[in-house]
């Protein structure tokens, strides 16, 4: 059978973590599997403690463990991983989730069923200790499914992610024409929106990962946003950017087009949040891209820096209770 890579970043892990992450990789009941580890210059823990732990918990897998000479973050170690490695399939892999024995198995199936270049599944949120907080975490709406069964899918990528990297199989050879990995977008939303441009991509609604939610997750509600201009600067700027840098990719005169609609979306929002009122006619007019965040923003900008800041935490806060 094909042979398919599990592509592992690791920074500091949390060793309990880890090594159940690792066995549910060791125990994949895909035939022909290897696991490649590259350490991100963890400073908490020696490489030789990660070496002890990947030859206790991988032993039918076989595996190969470096360490990056800085630390790189998960993104660029991502691009690194897949760039130096070859296979037919990569999988990209958390450190402290755990999958399902049948994971990658069922992934490969569903792509030979549907002939796609890249598949993602649904996934169950887990606390710190393993219990389900959140049955169905990562599934999606049904009208996305349509949309990928009419391979239209990618325009909403533009907007949002819906594949999680932890969940994703797809092709090497798409995921390496993919590189470079932009700086300004986390590489399982790239590789997404990459694979949705260039052939049919699918949606295996079947809970393959145990998906753990925890303080450290470096994608959140409103994560790392402490203030108005924390907003304007990450959740504004940051899409503006990451657009621009897309118009460079080889895309078709539609998709560009597509794309530069969304800069003009972007540079609206920004204006409306830097006081510029009278943008409020432009933003309904865009508030098809994203219903949600338009709102958000014409209902909270025109809001005093001090009362923006309470609302926000208010609003983080009932995300958290929802999970529990």
């Amino acid at each position: 059978m094909e042979k398919i890579t599990v592509l592992m970043a690791v920074y500091n892990p949390k060793l309990e973590w880890l090594e159940k992450q690792l066995n549910s990789i060791n125990e994949q009941t895909y035939p022909n599997v290897e696991l490649i580890i590259y350490d991100d210059y963890s400073s908490k823990m020696s490489f030789g403690e990660l070496e002890s732990i990947v030859k206790k918990c991988v032993y039918r897998v076989p595996y190969i463990l470096q360490k990056n000479s800085y630390n790189m973050g998960s993104t660029k170690t991502f691009e690194k991983l897949t760039e130096q490695n070859t296979s037919d399939y990569f999988a990209y892999c958390d450190q402290d989730d755990i999958w399902e024995k049948e994971k990658l198995y069922k992934e490969w199936q569903a792509l030979q069923d549907s002939g796609g270049i890249m598949v993602c599944t649904n996934a169950n949120a887990i606390n710190d200790h393993d219990q389900i907080i959140k049955q169905n975490y990562m599934s999606i709406p049904e009208i996305l499914k349509r949309k990928i069964e009419l391979s239209t899918v990618w325009s909403d990528l533009l907007i949002k992610n819906y594949f999680w990297g932890c969940t994703m199989l797809i092709k090497s050879e798409v995921a390496k024409k993919a590189l470079p990995f932009p700086d300004n977008m986390y590489h399982d939303h790239y590789l997404a929106l990459y694979a949705a441009t260039q052939g049919r991509i699918a949606f295996l609604d079947e809970v393959q990962v145990k998906y753990r939610i925890h303080g450290n997750n470096q994608t959140g509600f409103l994560k790392n946003i402490f203030c108005k201009q924390d907003y304007i600067e990450n959740r504004i700027c940051m899409l503006k950017l990451r657009y621009t840098e897309l118009l460079s990719r080889e895309l078709s005169e539609e998709k560009k087009e597509s794309i530069n609609k969304l800069i003009t979306w972007t540079l609206c929002r920004e204006k409306y949040a830097d006081g510029h009122w009278r943008q409020f006619m432009k933003l309904l007019k865009y508030i098809k891209f994203n219903k949600a965040t338009t709102l958000f923003e014409i209902l909270t900008m025109p809001m005093p820096g001090f009362m923006w800041i309470h609302f926000v935490r208010l609003l983080k806060w009932v995300k958290t209770l929802k999970m529990e």
